[in-house]
């Protein structure tokens, strides 16, 4: 933010140099770079400028959340998924974390034994249209024991196992789908407070997992994944 005020006319003439303390906000200026370059002044930028905006889902994120959350940490029947709902947040980035240390606690313990519900909880299900009246079926790892998940459609009762050639095609889209996503190579911080998106490897590892290099503290892991390969 200072580079770029001291560029700018923004700044009236006075630059700014090493030490000086700057006042920022970060906004939500339409793009999808990081908070760190999101930061602008908030009466030299952000006042005339109509098109930013306090943003404020990283203050919830950032600032609210993790002092709400260590504040409530006693109470029982709260947790860090809950608070975020309460906040107006995603929730599932947090659930995911907390499923992280459940399953970590579990290994320490040596639980080994866990229910097929479980082991594919993290597994996103194949979805296709019906070719016959087009609402959206599901096929699930853990499927009704009393029926066929391929059966009948819930609509309109059609058949879908008995066009094979049209469930191939849409199994083939999912994997070249989830095979393009892994090769992209993207990684996200299991810290919810941090949640960083990188492509970037960390030469910096804990326990032969890569550290996040912006909190120091969070684990990549891959991006829609939650456990390594």
């Amino acid at each position: 933010m200072a580079l770029r005020l001291n560029t700018s006319a923004a700044s009236g003439g006075r630059r700014l140099r090493s030490g000086d303390a700057v006042v920022y906000v970060v906004c939500d200026d339409g793009s999808s770079l990081p908070a760190t370059q999101r930061a602008y002044h908030p009466d030299l930028e952000v006042a005339k400028r109509s098109d930013l905006t306090v943003d404020a889902r990283y203050y919830l994120e950032h600032q609210v959340h993790p002092v709400v959350s260590r504040l409530c940490d006693p109470i029982e029947g709260t947790d860090a998924a809950r608070i975020a709902e309460c906040l107006g947040l995603d929730a599932s980035h947090y659930r995911q974390a907390m499923r992280r240390d459940e399953d970590e606690d579990a290994a320490l313990l040596g639980v080994t034994e866990e229910s097929e519900q479980e082991k594919y909880r993290d597994c996103e299900e194949l979805k296709f249209p019906c070719r016959g009246c087009g609402i959206e079926n599901k096929l699930s790892i853990i499927h009704d024991s009393f029926r066929l998940t391929l059966e009948n459609c819930p609509g309109c009762r059609l058949s879908p196992i008995d066009d094979v050639a049209y469930l191939r095609n849409h199994l083939t889209q999912a994997i070249r789908r989830h095979v393009l996503r892994y090769y992209e190579g993207w990684h996200i911080c299991e810290d919810p407070a941090c949640a960083m998106r990188t492509r970037q490897t960390p030469l910096i590892l804990n326990h032969g997992l890569p550290v996040c290099p912006a909190c120091r503290r969070g684990i990549l892991h891959p991006d829609g994944m939650l456990k390594l390969p």
